[in-house]
């Protein structure tokens, strides 16, 4: 097999690892807004969209993340077109990313035992409760299982969440694009070689 059919066969290989994408996807987040504190951190998702948030790390008003509340769990909002919000820790490549199930989250201070917690969410139709359409923030500091206990919901916040690219998508790229630079130089030289 001559230089030329090897170039080509392992580019055709690195272009290949290049459009495999890993089962998993990660994403940087923040959010932030008037009378909050804020937060960022990085969520894992799988890799088919909707992307299903299966890990969040950072922090969110002031205090660490410990654990994602699972999809299915109440998020006692009110109700959405008359069905109960429920979280769904669903996360969109596009605007708006988020939906009014949300993503559902406790910290050190908020914490799941006191079942307390976070959930940003997505507000498309506003009503007397969530006069907003935009991304918000529900905090409820206790009794969150039995819809009774304190909660506080924060209109207007911005929140964004941008994928983080693939190491080997990139390096495959760049080792990609140099394989087929060399092998025009060596066959521009090749040929060159022959006119002479």
């Amino acid at each position: 097999m001559n230089f030329q059919k090897i170039a080509l066969l392992l580019g055709l290989v690195i272009f290949g690892m290049t459009e495999t994408r890993a089962q998993a996807a990660t994403w940087n987040w923040s959010y932030s807004g008037t009378g909050i504190i804020g937060g960022s951190g990085t969520l894992t998702t799988n890799n088919l969209a909707p992307f299903l948030v299966t890990d969040i790390i950072g922090t969110a008003e002031g205090s660490t993340i410990t654990g994602l509340y699972p999809p299915g769990t109440p998020s006692y909002l009110p109700p959405y077109r008359d069905k109960p919000a429920i979280i769904n820790d669903l996360l969109f490549q596009n605007q708006p990313q988020l939906t009014y199930g949300g993503i559902g989250f406790h910290t050190e201070a908020l914490t799941f035992a006191n079942q307390a917690g976070l959930v940003l969410y997505y507000n498309s139709t506003p009503d007397e409760v969530n006069p907003v359409i935009g991304y918000a923030l529900y905090k409820f500091t206790s009794g969150y299982g039995n819809s009774i206990g304190a909660w506080t919901d924060y209109h207007g916040v911005d929140f964004v969440a941008t994928e983080v690219p693939e190491p080997l998508n990139v390096l495959g790229s760049v080792t990609g694009i140099a394989l087929f630079g060399s092998l025009a130089n060596l066959l521009k030289k090749k040929s060159s070689n022959k006119d002479n």
